[in-house]
């Protein structure tokens, strides 16, 4: 075939050309960039994408076509979610992409992969930190204690992971951050964590409203009152403890500070998880509304400590109490029970854990929900019974507990269908009642007549 044949036909074939009209072009390139926007934000809000929305955005979306690359560099809420260790889109280009929007930044050190300093990062996201809304960092306590002072005028949500050699200045760099709201502190496979004998020193957060402390290893007690204190108590609403304080075997190593006791003025929920029940001794909260003990099933007896703790509460606001796997000895907790006249919500979880190294401390046979528990909270014509003002039950007890009482609960129950006076003293009624756990499927708790209640 002769040139002069084939460049005639690419001639012709040229003239032919056309551009698509609208009618030719799939629907979804029919769509507006407006609503293309919304797509992509509603395809990275799925929560299985956590932590790699920048990727999906580069390595997929971005890659379709050029039109929804230039679709995606236009949406700048697809890029407020900045991670030290994104490839995929440079830095620069992402707080370009991002406007003026808050930004959402985490850092995670990489045990298998070099790093890059925190420090370093922060320095190259620079004056863009005072649109910094929330943080997730991972990494060393000299890593966090090197990184100067930010200026943080958006802060309001930060977790910190600190690992490595303890050091109490991993908060310093936060000196700025006066609009913080949630502040979340986790010690992970920190070596030397009994050297916690030096206290934390935490800049005051003046807007402070939620507070979760978390260790995986032993530390004073002491470390965690003056931490607290430090933060700020004044605005505290939310306050959650994880940690095993030093058992009365191992004596306590000199502390460089003094305990002090926490006034938490306008407290709403605690929750404290193992062995810190024993803060309760260290903690006033009039306003306490919710209180949740997790894992107590070998250490001790939180109810003794919780009753001391209401019994010091003249009028003691709390309206939800909540039982996770935590147990102790009966009649303190009656007596917790009876020191609880407003309660109108209680959750009890029990008999559930299976790990064989905990069951060789752990009993799930025997539940803090009794039959003398239940009875005493149906009462009778000539005895009041506890917790009158009941209304929402959610008891989640495992099929392997042998101290439970169907018939005490059926009583109990059936006791609070409607208003009524039991002993002189007005009962509310029980508005929801879910039972779990016991008889092999959710929710299938069904009362002597056959009605099921949940």
């Amino acid at each position: 075939m002769s040139t002069d044949h084939i460049s005639s036909e690419a001639t012709q074939i040229e003239s032919e050309r056309h551009p698509l009209s609208a009618e030719d072009q799939s629907p979804i390139s029919r769509l507006p960039m407006e609503l293309l926007s919304r797509i992509f934000l509603h395809v990275i809000s799925d929560s299985w994408l956590d932590g790699k929305t920048t990727t999906i955005i580069c390595t997929q979306i971005a890659r379709v076509c050029v039109t929804w690359r230039e679709v995606t560099q236009g949406t700048a809420e697809l890029w407020t979610d900045i991670d030290s260790k994104e490839t995929n889109v440079k830095l620069k280009d992402q707080l370009v992409y991002s406007v003026t929007l808050p930004l959402h930044l985490t850092h995670e050190r990489d045990q298998l992969r070099r790093n890059v300093a925190l420090s370093r990062f922060l320095g190259r996201v620079g004056a863009h930190m005072q649109r910094v809304e929330s943080l997730f960092f991972s990494t060393t306590c000299k890593g966090l204690a090197a990184v100067p002072v930010q200026n943080l005028p958006m802060l309001a949500q930060a977790h910190i992971i600190y690992t490595g050699k303890y050091n109490p200045n991993i908060l310093n760099f936060l000196a700025n951050a006066t609009a913080l709201t949630d502040l979340t502190l986790q010690g992970a496979e920190c070596t030397y964590m009994r050297s916690h004998v030096e206290a934390l020193r935490a800049p005051p957060f003046p807007s402070l409203t939620r507070m979760t402390l978390v260790l995986d290893i032993n530390v004073h007690p002491e470390w965690f009152l003056s931490t607290i204190a430090q933060c700020g108590t004044e605005n505290l609403t939310f306050l959650h403890l994880a940690f095993c304080s030093l058992s009365d075997s191992e004596p306590p190593r000199r502390l460089v500070f003094t305990r002090v006791d926490l006034t938490l003025p306008v407290l709403r929920t605690l929750i404290l998880e193992s062995e810190n029940y024993t803060m309760l001794r260290y903690i006033d909260a009039p306003q306490l509304e919710s209180i949740v003990f997790s894992y107590v099933y070998d250490l001790g007896d939180p109810f003794v400590s919780f009753s001391r703790f209401l019994a010091q509460t003249p009028m003691s606001s709390i309206r939800a109490l909540e039982l996770h796997e935590a147990t102790g000895d009966p009649s303190a907790f009656l007596t917790c029970l009876a020191l609880l006249p407003d309660l109108d919500r209680m959750a009890i979880t029990w008999g559930h854990i299976r790990s064989i190294r905990v069951l060789v401390v752990y009993d799930p046979s025997q539940g803090p929900l009794t039959a003398e528990v239940l009875d005493r909270m149906t009462g009778d014509s000539e005895r009041p019974p506890l917790v009158p003002r009941l209304t929402s039950v959610h008891f989640d007890i495992s099929s392997v507990c042998r101290n439970f009482s169907e018939p005490a609960l059926s009583r109990f129950v059936r006791s609070r269908r409607a208003p009524s006076v039991r002993g002189g003293c007005s009962v509310a009624a029980l508005e929801k009642v879910v039972v779990t756990g016991i008889y092999g499927s959710d929710n299938d708790f069904r009362e002597c007549d056959g009605e099921r209640d949940g």
